[in-house]
């Protein structure tokens, strides 16, 4: 889990289909799951506020493309 609460959690049924974690930072996070005929990826995210310098926001947005 990050710093800023991005994470997932799972059932044991999600558990058998889990190919792998990975959080690029702090605000980011991505589960892959095996799915019947495609795997599947889900994001999770922190987007930064809008009183937040456009410096951390462009970075974050850069992060997520």
């Amino acid at each position: 889990m990050g710093h800023y609460g991005t994470g997932f959690t799972i059932n044991a049924k999600m558990r058998k289909s889990f190919l792998s974690f990975e959080p690029p930072s702090d605000r980011l996070c991505e589960l892959r799951l095996q799915g019947k005929f495609r795997n599947i990826t889900l994001i999770s995210t922190c987007a930064p506020t809008e009183d937040r310098p456009d410096t951390i926001k462009d970075e974050f947005y850069d992060q997520l493309s």
